[in-house]
């Protein structure tokens, strides 16, 4: 198998595209998903993604969201793991900042 290459936006698209979701924004290791229930974050390691729920998706949701998105990461030869929550808060002017918050 070829080797994943750093930030790997193009598999990453093609594992949101099953889903039938769609990403709205990438913002350095950050990709942001329709909806925003979770953004993914890309990690040091072309391979490695994490998931990260947003504090006002339904949590009793996010388990079968994950398990279900790391079993398609896996054909793509991405490994998900939980990345905790994010919460996203006006900041100065038009802009919008991420607070992440930690399992």
């Amino acid at each position: 198998m070829e080797a994943i290459p750093p930030r790997p936006l193009g598999l990453i698209k093609e594992l949101i595209d099953t889903t039938g979701l769609d990403i709205t924004h990438v913002y350095e290791d950050l990709v942001f998903i329709e909806h925003n229930a979770f953004i993914l974050q890309m990690g040091e390691k072309g391979e490695d993604l994490k998931i990260v729920f947003n504090t006002d998706s339904e949590e009793d949701k996010r388990p079968e969201i994950q398990e279900e998105l790391t079993k398609r990461a896996a054909t793509f030869g991405l490994k998900l793991t939980s990345g905790g929550t994010y919460s996203l808060i006006e900041g100065e002017g038009d802009t919008i900042d991420i607070e992440f918050f930690e399992e």
